[in-house]
């Protein structure tokens, strides 16, 4: 698996001053190498690189493992709050989780595309992934941001679109423990 090059691809028209993307692989012993890098935006050089390998039978506590691994790669300073938001997985559920990837694809796919129909596939995954986790925060967000997208570009159910965005808002923020929102 690889983001690198569709993350840069995706900069030339979003203008990021950074790009982070990742490459990863599974051997046969069931470890999962992860090469993550953050790569300057304007010239694509690569100004901080880190390879890990972990075992996790648990995909939710991988990525947590992860953005550890690479707050302390990068060396960056973090508060306790911050550092307590990391531990917590954002859902329990696995097919819950699996679905709010799944909308993520279709986010990015709407950036490059700029078509309705990536962001009616990603509202009704994350529609999913709310119902097998009512606290699932995150997806509670990014249905807010699908909804805000539908609702400023396409004239169709504007006015709906941006009531189910405030909804949406107003429920991630509910699910949402004080630390993994707000510093």
């Amino acid at each position: 698996m690889s983001f690198c090059n569709e993350a840069m691809r995706l900069n030339r028209w979003m203008r990021w001053p950074w790009v982070a993307c990742w490459k990863g692989s599974t051997n046969v012993n069931g470890v999962i190498r992860v090469n993550v890098q953050l790569v300057d935006g304007r010239s694509g050089a690569t100004k901080w690189a880190q390879r890990y390998d972990l075992r996790s039978s648990n995909i939710l506590s991988f990525e947590d493992q992860i953005a550890t691994k690479v707050v302390d790669g990068l060396q960056v300073r973090i508060s306790a709050t911050e550092q307590k938001a990391f531990q917590q997985p954002s859902t329990t559920s696995t097919e819950a989780y699996d679905h709010y990837l799944q909308a993520r694809f279709y986010w990015n796919e709407y950036f490059v595309h700029s078509n309705s129909g990536s962001l009616d596939k990603g509202e009704k995954l994350l529609v999913r992934a709310i119902a097998l986790d009512s606290n699932f925060a995150d997806a509670y967000a990014l249905l807010a941001d699908f909804y805000a997208w539908h609702s400023a570009n396409f004239v169709e159910n504007s006015g709906e679109n941006l009531k189910h965005c405030e909804v949406a808002a107003l429920n991630a923020l509910r699910a949402s423990t004080p630390s993994r929102w707000r510093a």
